[in-house]
């Protein structure tokens, strides 16, 4: 019968980090689950309870993520407690350039992109 490993401190830390961001965020496990990509809840009580490690996929998305004031998880914490939390808001400025550029047609954005020599 073989034995089961413990968890690391680092895995249990980063588990409690995961927690801490679904926290953070709002999130419980039935509604973080479909957002992060996982089929079921069950996954991410398991990670809460530090049994389980979530892979990088789940982590980058988990820090796109943003509160209804517009934050999100900082990856470099997320992954390695170091750094802050989150990132601030963005400014209402940045917001609201935003919200234009998302009426501006694709191609035009495109153009733009070429232009300052993004694409």
């Amino acid at each position: 019968m073989s034995k089961r490993k413990r968890p690391s401190p680092d895995q249990k830390e980063l588990c409690q980090r995961f927690k801490e961001s679904l926290d953070f965020l709002g999130l419980t496990p039935a509604s973080a689950y479909q957002k992060l990509g996982y089929t079921t809840p069950a996954t991410i009580y398991t990670i809460n309870a530090g049994r389980c490690l979530p892979d990088m996929t789940k982590l980058i998305a988990l820090s796109r993520l943003k509160t209804p004031e517009g934050r999100r998880i900082n990856i470099d914490w997320l992954v390695t407690g170091t750094g802050p939390k989150a990132y601030p808001a963005p400014e209402k400025e940045t917001s609201e350039i935003e919200a234009l550029l998302s009426f501006t047609a694709k191609e035009k954005l495109d153009a733009v992109a070429v232009l300052l020599g993004k694409k």
